[in-house]
C-alpha cells in the first residue's frame, strides 16, 4: 500500500505539474508523461450481458422478465414516481405477487417520497413488501401528538439527510440483474417524453456477480423502514453483515467508507493505466482534485481521453460548475463535449476493453455520501456497442474549447465558482 501511494505521489505531482500555466510545457517532452505499458486483467466476465441505451426498450424487456418471474422479485431504485411506468411497474409487481412471487420494493424516502405518499400503501395492501430507505420526518411522525420516540426518531433524518439510495437495480430470480441509471420516472422514456427524454444507459447481466448484488440489497433493506398499509414502522438491526467485495469483481459497491475509497483508488489507477481511450458519460460532473488530475494524466499520456456532460441539466446549476473544470482539462488535452438534444443521464466509464455502467456519478454525492451500484462489462461485442452508442451521441454534442470559460456570462462564471463552495453536497 505504501509503495502504491508513494507511486501514485509522484505521477499526480507531474499531472498536477502539467495542469498549471507554469507547468504546461512539460507535456512537449518527450518522454516525461510515458507510462509503463499496462498489466493484462484477469479474465473475469458475465455468463451474459446486454447494454440498453433507450428507455422504452429497457423497461418492456425488464417488465416482460417481471411477468416471467417464478420465485423472487427485488426492485430498488431512487424515484419511483406516479406516472404512466410508475403504474405499468405496479401492474407487474402486483400480477408477479399474485402468482405467488416474493416481490419486494426498496424506495429512496425522498427521491420517492411523492409516491410513497399517494401510492406506497397499495402496495402495501396488495401483499408486497415495501420498505423506504431513510424516510423524512414528516413521512415518520404519527397523525395526533406524537412520542417522544416517534420525535427522536424523525429529528434523527437529519443526521442522514445527505445519505440517499441512489441505486437503480432489480434482481429477478437470483438468477439475473438490471443495472442502470434508469428510475421509475416518464423522463426516461420517449414514448411518454418525446425527444426531451433523458439519454441513459442500462445492462441486463447473469452471471457469478448476482450473488454480491444480492447481498448488498439484503443489507440495504434490513437498515430501511416498514411500509405498511397504514404507516411507516421502523426496523430495529442489531448486527450489519458487511458485504465483501473483491478486487476486480464484477459489482463496484460503496457500503461504507472503506469501500468508497477503495474503489475511488481503483477507478483513478485504471484512468491513469488506460492505454488507447478513456470515454466517459457523467450526468452530474463535480470532480475530485485526485480525479482532474487522472484524467490529465491518461490524456498527456497519449490515451484518447474524452468526457460527455449535459449541456442542460435537470439541476439547472450543475453545468456552470462543471464549466469551472472544463478548461483546466481542455488545456491538458482532454476532449469534453456537451450533449445537445436532452438532458444526459448516464453514467458510464469506459477504459480500453473495461466498461463500468451504473448509477455512479462523477461528483461528491456518489463519492461521500450516497449508495451506488455498478457492474463491469467486458464482453467485446458489448465494448463495441457501447462505442458505436458513444460516437453516434457526439454528432449530437458541442466540443468545448480552451477559452470558452471566459466567453462565458459573467454571472454564470461567478456561479460556478459559488457552487464549488459547496461541492461537498452537490
Amino acid at each position: 500500500m505504501e509503495r502504491f501511494r508513494e507511486k501514485w505521489s509522484r505521477r499526480v505531482s507531474a499531472a498536477k505539474a502539467a495542469i498549471t500555466a507554469s507547468g504546461r510545457v512539460l507535456a512537449w517532452v518527450p518522454g516525461v508523461f510515458r507510462k509503463k505499458k499496462a498489466k493484462p486483467d484477469t479474465v473475469v466476465a458475465w455468463a451474459s450481458e446486454r447494454l440498453y441505451f433507450d428507455g422504452d426498450e429497457y423497461f418492456d424487456a425488464l417488465l416482460g422478465e417481471i411477468g416471467e418471474a417464478s420465485e423472487t422479485v427485488d426492485f430498488e431504485t431512487y424515484i419511483f414516481a406516479d406516472d404512466e411506468i410508475g403504474v405499468r411497474v405496479v401492474a407487474a409487481l402486483i400480477a408477479a405477487s399474485a402468482r405467488g412471487v416474493h416481490v419486494r420494493l426498496l424506495v429512496d424516502g425522498v427521491g420517492s417520497s411523492p409516491w410513497v405518499r399517494a401510492k406506497g400503501g397499495d402496495l402495501a395492501r396488495a401483499g408486497i413488501d415495501v420498505r423506504v430507505f431513510h424516510p423524512p420526518p414528516w413521512a415518520i411522525l404519527p397523525r395526533g401528538w406524537p412520542g417522544f420516540a416517534a420525535i427522536a426518531r424523525a429529528f434523527s433524518f437529519f443526521k442522514h439527510i445527505n445519505r440517499r439510495n441512489h441505486r437503480k437495480v432489480c434482481l429477478i430470480d437470483r438468477r439475473s440483474a438490471w443495472v442502470g441509471s434508469l428510475n421509475v420516472d416518464r423522463r426516461h422514456l420517449r414514448s411518454l417524453a418525446g425527444d426531451a427524454a433523458w439519454r441513459d444507459a442500462g445492462a441486463r447481466v447473469e452471471g457469478m456477480g448476482l450473488p454480491t448484488l444480492t447481498k448488498s440489497f439484503e443489507r440495504t433493506w434490513r437498515h430501511s423502514w416498514r411500509l405498511t398499509p397504514e404507516r411507516l414502522q421502523p426496523t430495529f438491526v442489531l448486527h450489519s453483515q458487511r458485504v465483501r467485495v473483491p478486487a476486480g469483481h464484477l459489482v463496484r459497491l460503496n457500503h461504507g467508507l472503506r469501500l468508497r475509497k477503495r474503489f475511488n483508488r481503483e477507478l483513478l489507477a485504471r484512468i491513469v493505466g488506460g492505454q488507447r481511450r478513456v470515454w466517459i458519460t457523467s450526468a452530474y460532473f463535480v470532480p475530485s482534485r485526485s480525479l482532474l488530475y487522472s484524467l490529465s494524466l491518461a490524456a498527456l499520456s497519449g490515451a484518447d481521453v474524452r468526457l460527455m456532460v449535459p449541456a442542460v441539466s435537470d439541476v439547472m446549476f450543475m453545468p456552470w460548475i462543471g464549466w469551472a473544470f472544463y478548461h483546466r482539462l481542455v488545456n491538458s488535452g482532454v476532449r469534453v463535449f456537451e450533449y445537445q438534444p436532452s438532458m444526459l443521464h448516464a453514467k458510464t466509464v469506459l477504459v480500453d476493453g473495461w466498461l463500468s455502467v451504473g448509477s455512479t456519478n462523477l461528483n461528491q454525492r456518489s463519492l461521500v455520501h450516497d449508495l451506488e451500484a455498478d457492474v463491469i462489462l467486458t464482453q467485446p461485442g458489448t465494448i463495441a456497442a457501447y462505442q458505436a452508442n458513444f460516437e453516434d451521441q457526439l454528432t449530437h454534442s458541442h466540443e468545448i474549447a480552451a477559452n470558452d470559460w471566459q466567453r462565458r456570462p459573467m454571472w454564470q462564471r461567478q456561479a460556478g465558482r459559488m457552487g464549488l463552495l459547496v461541492k461537498h453536497f452537490l
